[in-house]
């Protein structure tokens, strides 16, 4: 699949209201609980046979981060918002997944749960290295979409390396220490635009943890273990991104094959959030990129989940 990088340029996207519907907790998998929310009618269209999108937020993993886009997707795909054990509803959850590999496998379980067999995926920020494992393992995700994602090496908006990531969480234990560290890191996510969350401590601690469990050379491993499958990489990346900077998008988009492996989606602004803003765009592009692996999708796969 040859694919030269695209670039499109944007501008306020008229959206629809974003989406204010209800979470639906499912059971509890081996990672603690889940909660997925259906677009529309998606969850019968899926049953009725439609392959599914599958949107997958970053960190904090809630619903909001697909609000916008979600709606218009559910116009020509079936479309669900996963969140994540620890996030949003399920914030108050103490078992919940933080390494790249466990959030994968959480995945595949709640795909097991909800019955979901050809996924065309979409992961942004944190959520695109948990999409990246879970392409890996998993035989039922036939498409792999990434938006401003995390990738083979640190980034502009990661502010601790893995090693620092770990000794503030053996500080944050320190009851005379949590408190101030607890209202450095709110500020600090609100200043990178991270509203909305409640950040208590239980929820700081499991954010970091996310950082304690990067491995870069894994990712790369992983990432660059998908060229050798058919499985359709398509990469969103904007110039603007104030957390994730061009060279870190660069350097993810080398190790999946780069623009001969690729479709590529550069917008030349949109921030860390495009889906957001530049809902029409985007769903515009994701729309050729679905029919485009149509024929993946509605083959069945061999087996769930790849040993």
């Amino acid at each position: 699949m040859v694919s030269p990088s695209e670039t499109i340029s944007t501008s306020q996207s008229p959206v629809l209201p974003p989406s204010e519907l209800l979470p639906s907790i499912g059971p509890a998998t081996s990672f603690g609980r889940y909660a997925v929310v259906y677009e529309g009618n998606s969850k019968e269209r899926m049953r009725a046979g439609e392959s599914i999108a599958v949107l997958i937020p970053g960190v904090p993993s809630t619903e909001r981060d697909f609000r916008h886009l979600a709606p218009y997707m559910a116009q020509w795909v079936p479309v669900v918002r996963v969140i994540f054990s620890g996030f949003g509803i399920l914030h108050a959850d103490k078992k919940a997944p933080a390494s790249p590999k466990d959030r994968a496998h959480y995945l595949s379980e709640i795909a097991t749960l909800e019955g979901w067999t050809n996924c065309f995926i979409v992961g942004h920020s944190m959520g695109g290295i948990a999409s990246i494992y879970w392409a890996h393992v998993d035989s039922r995700v036939k498409a792999l979409t990434l938006i401003c994602s995390v990738g083979v090496q640190r980034h502009k908006g990661m502010s601790m390396s893995p090693k620092q990531a770990r000794l503030s969480l053996l500080l944050y234990r320190l009851p005379l220490l949590r408190w101030s560290m607890t209202k450095i890191f709110q500020t600090m996510m609100a200043q990178l635009g991270f509203r909305g969350h409640p950040f208590h401590p239980q929820q700081i601690a499991l954010i970091v943890k996310h950082v304690v469990e990067i491995n870069f050379a894994e990712i790369r491993h992983t990432a660059s273990a998908l060229i050798e499958g058919s499985i359709p990489i398509n990469v969103i990346w904007t110039k603007d991104d104030p957390i994730i900077d061009s060279d870190a998008s660069l350097a993810l988009i080398d190790a999946l094959g780069g623009s001969a492996r690729c479709h590529l989606l550069s917008l030349p602004s949109g921030g860390h959030n495009p889906q957001r803003t530049c809902t029409l765009e985007i769903d515009r592009w994701l729309r050729s990129r679905y029919s485009e692996a149509r024929p993946l999708l509605t083959h069945s796969p061999q087996t769930e989940e790849k040993q």
